[in-house]
């Protein structure tokens, strides 16, 4: 049974803020893997736009580009009646963390995005 914080005091919870940290620091590492991802995208996306192709390999990789669809249609478009009887609803849960006081992630966060970038740049040379 978890423990009740009652109203929201989390003193009652003092691993709260290691969690929390992990989570931030975990969160940083996931923007620079994100970013590391687009810079080779757009370095391959170069790559097949200067031989004017949509699918590249090599004997150990193979990249096909191609575009996707989707179809969807705004509640402004429609009117209400038709909005309210096949308009499908989802729930989920949402959870947000941010660091309070000194932002100690970002610091770090920083420092992994300039080696990240002097990492890429090296490899393009």
């Amino acid at each position: 049974m978890e423990p009740d914080i009652g109203d929201g005091d989390c003193d009652k919870w003092p691993e709260l803020d290691a969690v929390c940290e992990t989570w931030c620091q975990a969160k940083v590492e996931n923007a620079v893997i994100e970013k590391k991802i687009e810079e080779c995208k757009t370095v391959v996306e170069k790559m097949m736009a200067q031989k004017g192709v949509t699918e590249i390999s090599t004997d150990r990789y193979q990249v096909k580009k191609s575009l996707q669809s989707r179809e969807f249609i705004s509640q402004k478009c429609l009117p209400n009646s038709i909005w309210k009887e096949y308009a499908k609803v989802s729930e989920f849960n949402v959870l947000s963390v941010k660091t309070l006081g000194k932002a100690k992630c970002k610091a770090k966060a920083e420092g992994k995005v300039q080696t990240l970038g002097k990492k890429i740049k090296a490899a393009n040379k």
